[in-house]
């Protein structure tokens, strides 16, 4: 899911259900063996069947379709584990990703309506540990590492170990890492005559966008975010363009920086000044408003090329790593994994 630090326009995708599959399928181990259930027997009755319940955030549609693959590749894993162990029956819910955290939370608080497994970010991990809503993963990690004859999390890269491995225990299976892309309608740019490469840097942006919004009637120039939940993977990266840091070396607040102030003018100016529609826009309204040729610059996951595809965009759009700034090209690395709840 890493973009290359040059903008390409994305024609195909490569299937990755094998690796997933693998992956995926260590999930619903774990859930068998914290459960400590027996061997698979030839033949069970309705009452020797186990339920466990697994939310996941790719929110299908009443028709089955999701925004992603993920929903069907999960679908695929939990026939191929129930097909092994057949006293085992996993429920798969589906929660979305402005809700997960939030439900995580209170089912914790109220001690009851935890799922058995969950799909969580990696800026969930770190919370809901101190909540006691995980329990730690290394003994099965270590025990399936014993099975195979080989260190299994020696394949995880080590620059998202310190999301998923805290205090000396590993809480988080991952299963995804990536950062957000750029993605651009070039039919519009071009309609608006702005450049249809990628703007190299947030400044160019900006003047970018700005000019299709003056241009172009009916179309906005960007979608940005501002909510509590989008803030680190949009804003991160150009706080840290503008050479601003959320904290000093000693951990303190320093938000109270020139670079910090410059950076937060630069992302509300986009609404102040009309380029972006909304104050705190999700992904509900930007989709379809990119999709439908109403939006011509989107910040989204790698995920979403997967709508473009199907509506049969791709000549139409660009996509590019984030543009960069007086102190260079960022990304924010997020992630995802399953955990099992206490």
């Amino acid at each position: 899911f890493l973009p290359s630090t040059h903008t390409h326009s994305l024609t195909n995708t490569e299937p990755q259900t094998n690796m997933l599959l693998k992956q995926l399928l260590f999930v619903c181990w774990c859930l068998c063996t914290v459960s400590l259930l027996p061997s698979p027997s030839p033949a069970l009755g309705q009452e020797d069947v186990i339920e466990l319940v697994f939310w996941q955030t790719d929110v299908r549609g009443s028709n089955g379709a999701a925004q992603g693959t993920q929903a069907g590749e999960l679908l695929t894993a939990i026939e191929l584990f129930e097909a092994q162990y057949p006293s085992i029956r996993v429920r798969m819910e589906d929660v979305g990703w402005g809700e997960l955290l939030p439900r995580l939370v209170e089912a914790t608080i109220r001690g009851r309506g935890l799922p058995d497994i969950t799909w969580v970010g990696n800026t969930q991990v770190a919370e809901l540990v101190a909540r006691g809503t995980f329990v730690p993963l290394s003994s099965y990690f270590f025990r399936w590492s014993n099975d195979v004859g080989r260190d299994q999390t020696s394949d995880l890269w080590s620059k998202i170990v310190f999301d998923y491995f805290l205090d000396g225990q590993w809480w988080v299976s991952p299963i995804a890492v990536g950062t957000r892309l750029l993605y651009y309608r070039t039919d519009l740019l071009e309609q608006a005559g702005v450049p249809t490469d990628a703007p190299p840097t947030w400044a160019d942006l900006y003047e970018r966008a700005q000019q299709v919004s003056s241009q172009l009637s009916g179309v906005a120039g960007a979608g940005l975010y501002a909510s509590l939940s989008d803030v680190a993977h949009y804003f991160t990266p150009v706080m840290a363009a503008h050479g601003a840091s959320p904290l000093t070396p000693d951990g303190e607040c320093n938000l109270d920086t020139a670079q910090f102030r410059a950076a937060l003018s630069y992302w509300t100016d986009f609404y102040l000044n009309g380029v972006t529609p909304f104050a705190n826009g999700t992904y509900n309204e930007y989709d379809p408003m990119f999709l439908n040729g109403e939006l011509a610059y989107y910040m989204q996951g790698p995920w979403f090329y997967n709508s473009i595809l199907a509506e049969g965009l791709e000549d139409r759009v660009g996509v590019a790593s984030f543009p960069g700034g007086p102190s260079g090209q960022f990304g924010f690395l997020g992630g995802e994994g399953a955990a099992v709840t206490s």
